[in-house]
């Protein structure tokens, strides 16, 4: 029961009594019924009043309760609005790419297999114009049917310039452009790399996990671009020199190195790039001391990329100083291991038939040939079985601009060991 309501039934409960007071004495005066007229009308003009008194106050309490609703549904959309500014500053976007291959081959000790189906799933997310993040993975099956998960890069970037990002994380190298630019498998135009450029380790460096500066200048017509990094550097194996990104450094030696680049016109580009180490000697399990030596590479590249024209080439040239170490960590001695050098190049060319035909299915097809050379120079008989001059010639057909088939036959002529035919075919999807 509201407090109005309790009020007014105890004056209607009072006047009502003292009514039948009144009118039960006979001895009453007529002046006494109207003294009685006189007070119940003056009751009832209280009572009015109250009434009046009480239904302002319920007003103006709805009116509060009113406008406190609507301030806190304000509140509310303000809150929204402000998360929804926020949200709106992050943008993010996910990508990658999938192959699925095949090899025949009649080399020394290996069978014609079906690959391992790959998936590289990209991530990218920025704030505002200000970070980004970019990585990718890697899943593929190994020979035991178990599935092995690596990750490629990834890295943290900040836009500190229009002219200059920095970069953190691992990152793909910069040497050269055949790691940086033709990663992923959908843009290489051949099913495999070329010799000395392998993705278990070459003459070329895999990936780097340090700190990077890169960006891009305008020089009058022409645009210069660059990229100059810091990391932990490779490391000594008995398969050569491991060029894969390390979590962790072993000597305290940075690795420095970078790639200039310059684009005298749109459909041409020419880099120069260049890397120094330090390494140490893998240490035995007892026996000799080991000691370090300089790791030092050069690369050149160039590209010529118009219409259906793609034509590119790369050289790689790396050498390490002599140097007392065991060939792996489970050695029981370390041994003299000479002057070591690299060397790697290729040349390739492909040319889309739509350049010479409007024919749906015709215009699809790119032949590419390709020939490369990997050479290793020193005393250390292991390392040399890698030699090899590789003839390649192989056909695509493209589905979409980002949907491939592609086969190719190499002869493989190995210095060191018996020569082999390969035939391989890949399905590749860029998504």
């Amino acid at each position: 029961m509201t407090r109005k309501i309790k009020y007014t039934s105890a004056l209607l409960v009072s006047s009502a009594f003292l009514t039948a007071a009144l009118m039960s004495s006979p001895v009453r005066a007529a002046s006494d019924q109207d003294e009685l007229r006189q007070r119940v009308a003056t009751m009832e003009q209280m009572l009015g009043d109250l009434k009046q008194r009480l239904e302002k106050s319920e007003s103006i309490a709805k009116d509060a309760q009113q406008k406190a609703v609507k301030a806190e549904n304000k509140a509310i959309v303000a809150e929204k609005l402000a998360n929804a500014d926020e949200n709106a500053s992050v943008n993010w976007h996910f990508s990658g790419y999938a192959t699925a291959n095949y090899k025949q081959t009649d080399q020394t000790d290996t069978v014609s297999s079906f690959g391992s189906g790959k998936f590289n799933p990209l991530f990218l997310v920025g704030y505002k114009d200000l970070l980004t993040f970019q990585g990718e993975l890697e899943l593929s099956t190994n020979s035991d049917a178990s599935t092995k998960v690596s990750l490629e890069y990834a890295t943290l970037d900040l836009m500190a310039t229009d002219y200059a990002t920095i970069s953190m994380g691992k990152f793909l190298s910069p040497i050269g452009a055949f790691q940086s630019r033709l990663h992923p498998a959908w843009i290489n135009k051949m099913p495999d790399r070329p010799a000395g450029f392998v993705e278990d380790g070459g003459a070329e460096p895999l990936s780097e996990i340090g700190a990077s500066v890169h960006g891009g200048v305008e020089l009058g017509s022409m645009l210069a671009s660059y990229n100059f990094f810091v990391g932990n550097g490779p490391r000594l194996s008995d398969e050569g020199i491991n060029m894969e990104g390390f979590g962790s450094d072993v000597n305290g030696n940075k690795a420095f190195g970078g790639r200039l680049g310059l684009r005298p016109v749109p459909y041409f580009e020419i880099g120069i790039s260049g890397m120094h180490s330090r390494m140490n000697g893998v240490r035995p399990t007892s026996g000799t001391d080991v000691t370090d030596a300089n790791f030092n590479l050069i690369d050149v590249d160039a590209a010529f990329t118009k219409g259906p024209w793609d034509i590119r080439g790369e050289f790689i040239s790396s050498k390490l100083g002599k140097m007392t170490s065991a060939f792996d960590s489970g050695d029981t001695s370390a041994t003299s291991i000479p002057e070591m050098s690299w060397q790697a190049w290729y040349t390739q060319a492909a040319y889309r038939l739509s350049g010479l035909t409007d024919h749906a299915i015709l215009g699809n097809f790119e032949p590419v040939v390709r020939y490369g050379h990997f050479s290793v120079s020193g005393d250390v008989p292991d390392w040399k079985t890698l030699e090899e001059d590789r003839v390649s010639v192989g056909l695509n057909y493209w589905f979409a601009p980002s949907v491939v088939m592609k086969a190719s036959y190499s002869d493989r002529d190995f210095k060191n060991q018996a020569d082999a035919n390969e035939f391989n075919v890949q399905f590749a999807y860029g998504f």
